[in-house]
């Protein structure tokens, strides 16, 4: 099954921080909810504040854990 994680990223003095923001049904539910969270963190059109992302990621649950090359 997929579903859709909101994920919000931050750079800030050389250091990344996420956070999960909700998971949603459908890509759209989590484009609304990404505008949404855009324009809260001071955003403007859909674009959010310089170094930081609001991104959806595709969440298949039934896949195992990702493996990443090193």
């Amino acid at each position: 099954m997929i579903n859709w994680v909101l994920i919000l990223v931050v750079y800030w003095n050389g250091n990344v921080m996420t956070t999960g923001d909700g998971v949603f049904k459908t890509i759209i539910e989590c484009f609304e909810a990404r505008e949404v969270l855009v324009a809260q963190i001071g955003g403007r059109d859909g674009i959010p504040p310089n170094n930081m992302q609001a991104i959806c990621i595709a969440n298949d649950t039934t896949a195992g854990m990702p493996t990443f090359p090193m």
